[in-house]
């Protein structure tokens, strides 16, 4: 391990640049194919936890995915369904078809898996249409499932909420946390770029505060969130946009603000140290420039756990995906963001250009050549990540393709904790398939990771908003 660290030092250093090799690797190992007796065109993966196992909830549906913006719509031509998993006996426990009111689209349809009764068991939860005729209607409820059978056991009608346009209205999200007694809390949220409303409940569907966020002059959503106790003091925060907010109360605990940055961001992430403590967020931001305040804004962002911005790179730019990853064992990070084309973007080209940064704001040259964005994996098992490219692999840091794989992913992350690694899931035809380094190996470094709270809140709502694209690399 030593020696392969201080290598990849030595060619950052040197700054060379490899390509990524063709198809000469072997095939990722197949460890399960389930068959959910559909087929597969859209689909996203989800952890569920029950009497302390891990099971895998897949939402499915044999349809495209569809983006909320109007110029994106697409007719659906199949429903959700959604599927519970288990990997370690290769079974499919049940299936619930959520029916022609819902549209096949991340933002029309979050699910969520979380323990809110405490009993020890997750419950799924998701964003149902009360006019399943009219599959645009606004008139919603958040359901609750029981996850060993996938019956109904909660309904919450959603109050009258803000309507914008198409694009702002279906997205939907859903997110869950505790409070210092340990009691969860449900959120429902509905706004991304402009009036951002938030509902909590508590496990009995019970309203407990409301909060409108106005076009105020401050940050938008971005579109991906995450949930846990950043400062430590007992209580969960909503990592939402650049602010952090008290799950109890609804309340900010900071904005960040000083750049005076009002509108939205696509990656929001926290980046944690070797120790496993939250050292700060990394933000990719999407939307235009406020342009009587060009001069103070920046599109990639580093800030502290107080909002204060330790770093910013670029002035102008869509950053469209970022992420990062782990540098070595020892769990030191490189943060990334992807910019791309568009008319008013800073670069020249129209080709797509991704960016990494070490935790100080230096720019890193990876020996890698990237035509899109890398997600993170740790597939062996080291504490090291390695990196999916689009369909074509997964390689090192190196450079060197270590696997190929077939279709697009739907998940990854540690589902199978009888094996090492993490694993890559995707759908072939009407089957969920499961695959894994069949060299993987334990290491102290990728159990501390696995068992982190972070770690598994995140594995919990990959079927959020573009959580499952938001890499769990910053831990």
């Amino acid at each position: 391990m030593k020696k392969r660290c201080l290598f990849l030092m030595g060619l950052l250093l040197a700054g060379v640049s490899l390509p990524l090799c063709g198809g000469s690797a072997p095939w990722l190992t197949e460890v399960n194919s389930i068959d959910v007796g559909s087929p597969i065109k859209h689909g996203r993966g989800t952890m569920v936890q029950m009497g302390g196992k891990r099971y895998l909830l897949v939402k499915h549906a044999n349809s495209p995915r569809i983006d909320p913006w109007q110029e994106a719509f697409v007719y659906p031509t199949d429903t959700y369904k959604l599927s519970l998993l288990d990997l370690n006996n290769n079974k499919l426990l049940w299936t619930r078809d959520l029916g022609p009111g819902i549209v096949t689209g991340d933002w029309y349809c979050p699910v969520l898996a979380f323990d809110l009764d405490k009993d020890g068991d997750d419950e799924i939860f998701y964003v149902d249409n009360e006019r399943p005729k009219f599959p645009l209607s606004l008139v919603r409820s958040v359901v609750g499932l029981r996850a060993k059978d996938g019956k109904e056991f909660l309904r919450i009608r959603m109050k009258k909420y803000r309507v914008g346009t198409p694009s702002e209205s279906y997205r939907f999200v859903l997110m869950a946390g505790r409070d210092k007694q340990g009691n969860g809390i449900l959120v429902f949220q509905n706004g991304t770029y402009d009036f951002m409303d938030f509902y909590a409940y508590d496990r009995e569907g019970k309203l407990l505060w409301k909060r409108v966020i106005p076009r105020d002059g401050t940050p938008r959503a971005s579109h991906s969130n995450t949930v846990y106790d950043f400062n430590g003091d007992g209580a969960d925060e909503i990592l939402w946009g650049e602010r952090l907010i008290d799950v109890s109360s609804g309340k900010d605990l900071f904005v960040c603000t000083e750049d005076g940055w009002d509108n939205h961001s696509d990656t929001v992430l926290p980046v944690f140290d070797r120790n496993f403590r939250c050292i700060g967020i990394w933000t990719g931001r999407e939307g235009k420039i406020t342009p009587d305040r060009e001069k103070d804004q920046f599109r990639c962002n580093f800030y502290d756990l107080t909002g204060k911005r330790l770093w910013g790179k670029y002035r102008k730019g869509h950053m469209d995906r970022g992420g990062a990853f782990r540098f070595n064992a020892a769990g030191d990070k490189l943060l990334w963001n992807l910019e791309q084309p568009g008319s008013w973007m800073e670069g020249k080209d129209k080709k797509y250009l991704v960016e990494f940064f070490d935790c100080r704001g230096n720019t890193v040259k990876l020996p890698l050549e990237l035509d899109y964005a890398p997600r993170a994996i740790d597939i062996d098992g080291d504490g090291v990540s390695e990196l999916i490219v689009r369909a074509k692999g997964i390689y090192d840091l190196k450079g060197k393709q270590l696997f190929r794989v077939q279709g697009n992913r739907i998940f990854s992350g540690h589902i199978r904790e009888d094996l090492p690694g993490e694993q890559f899931v995707y759908g072939n035809g009407s089957k969920v398939v499961v695959l894994a380094d069949p060299n993987a190996k334990w290491s102290t470094a990728a159990k501390k990771r696995y068992a982190h709270p972070y770690y598994v809140n995140s594995m919990k709502d990959c079927g959020v908003g573009y959580n499952y694209d938001n890499d769990m690399g910053g831990i």
